[in-house]
């Protein structure tokens, strides 16, 4: 999702940013649900050993799996997106409105 900011200030960096930063939360609200649904089916097949549960494992999954995601999501919209706008205004000048 790409957050409406842009009518005020066109292509401003905090804009693509913020943009970022929500984008990442959205991810990473996916990947929690993700991780506990890990950590809820080992605490039932680990009955009675949930203290060998790795947390840090489900916190690496829930935080920074999403990383990778999000810088490259954010280095395609760098380089893609401005390319897009240059050739829509280039057709409407050229072939009018």
């Amino acid at each position: 999702m790409i957050l409406k900011c842009s009518f005020l200030f066109p292509f401003q960096p905090w804009c693509r940013c913020i943009t970022t930063v929500y984008n990442y939360f959205v991810v990473t609200n996916f990947f929690w649900m993700f991780v506990e649904g890990c950590y809820l089916h080992t605490a039932i097949v680990m009955t009675y050993s949930t203290d060998k549960l790795r947390k840090w494992v489900f916190l690496f999954i829930g935080w920074c799996i999403p990383c990778p995601i999000i810088i490259a999501w954010a280095i395609g919209k760098l380089y893609y997106e401005n390319e897009h706008w240059k050739q829509l205004v280039h057709e409407i000048e050229k072939y009018g409105r």
